[in-house]
């Protein structure tokens, strides 16, 4: 959720789907209380978006952090606080990455390529610190990005500019998947979902069968209801997790989006059209097979008798016509 929308919010949705393979929703405030849905850019309103923000099991608030409140009371898992400066501010260079569990991911990245960053100063410290930043690479020195482990995984980051390193592409893009793409996978690991059941994928085929994650080890038989929009018809089905798993499936459904709800919260799921039916570009060309003739085989251009005549022709019909002109 962004209440200042930049490139910075749009990457690191990019990062979500792309990098973490996570089911993300997200949403922007484009003025005071109207809220759009990212991609298709629909009204919501404040309500749903508080709603979104209560269930998800990772919550990242982009911009002005504390616009429900203090974060870490509306969050019930991770927390991704990404908070920008709110005014123009110097450059600051990425020099280095502490020991944190995501130092790691970020052991190789190319600390003298990276394009810089607009960094606040924090207050206060946390468990660890995940990226120290310094003034055009002096002593000067900021850390821009912290991180706790208790109560609950929270990540702050009061920076803004990595939109740069994505756009710069190779090695500094490369760098800003690690960063985020590590930062999101230490903050999903910790999973706090109170749903007895969710999609264990986000988006299948039609004609594939839907995984479903269990939620509490104690829920062994979950009633879910399922919604497609644009219909009002409920579908009732009951999810038996075998002894042990965590997975169960359930027969494909028809393509659509269906609205989820379980005991302890809701879900979506996007079935999309069958692999079978989507148009496809032609790769075999209409032909007999085998009447090709090889490379090889071509003619060639020093056995083409009339070639050689015309040339010879032309090489006389110059000496007689320099010959008149009285050139030698």
């Amino acid at each position: 959720m962004s209440t200042a929308p930049d490139y910075d919010a749009r990457e690191i949705a990019a990062v979500l789907r792309g990098t973490v393979l996570l089911p993300t929703r997200g949403f922007y405030r484009v003025a005071p209380g109207r809220w759009r849905e990212e991609g298709s850019l629909g009204d919501v309103t404040e309500v749903e978006v508080q709603k979104a923000a209560r269930e998800a099991p990772l919550l990242i608030l982009h911009g002005d952090t504390a616009v429900f409140g203090e974060p870490r009371s509306i969050a019930r898992g991770s927390l991704l606080l990404v908070a920008p400066p709110s005014g123009p501010a110097e450059e600051w260079y990425a020099t280095g990455a502490p020991a944190s569990p995501m130092a790691t991911a970020l052991a190789g990245s190319p600390w003298d390529s990276l394009p810089p960053l607009e960094v606040s100063s924090i207050i206060g410290t946390g468990t660890f610190e995940i990226l120290e930043t310094r003034r055009a690479r002096r002593l000067e020195r900021r850390t821009a990005a912290i991180g706790w482990e208790r109560p609950k995984r929270t990540v702050l980051v009061p920076a803004s500019g990595f939109w740069r390193w994505r756009f710069r592409g190779g090695a500094p893009a490369a760098a800003h998947s690690a960063f985020w793409g590590s930062i999101i996978d230490w903050l999903a690991a910790e999973r706090a979902d109170n749903r007895a059941a969710s999609p264990a994928d986000g988006a299948v085929r039609e004609g594939q069968p839907i995984r479903w994650r269990r939620g509490s080890p104690a829920d062994t038989v979950v009633s879910v209801a399922l919604v497609r929009r644009g219909t009002s018809a409920t579908d009732s089905v009951t999810l038996r997790f075998p002894s042990g798993s965590l997975f169960t499936e359930m027969p494909a459904r028809s393509a659509g989006v269906y609205d989820i709800t379980t005991k302890g919260g809701s879900s979506v799921l996007v079935v999309n059209a069958s692999a079978e039916v989507l148009p496809r570009r032609p790769t075999v060309v209409e032909g007999d097979i085998g009447t090709g003739e090889a490379l090889r085989d071509a003619p060639r251009l020093r056995g083409i008798g009339w070639i050689f005549a015309i040339v010879i022709l032309s090489l006389c019909a110059e000496w007689t016509l320099r010959r008149r002109l009285g050139l030698r």
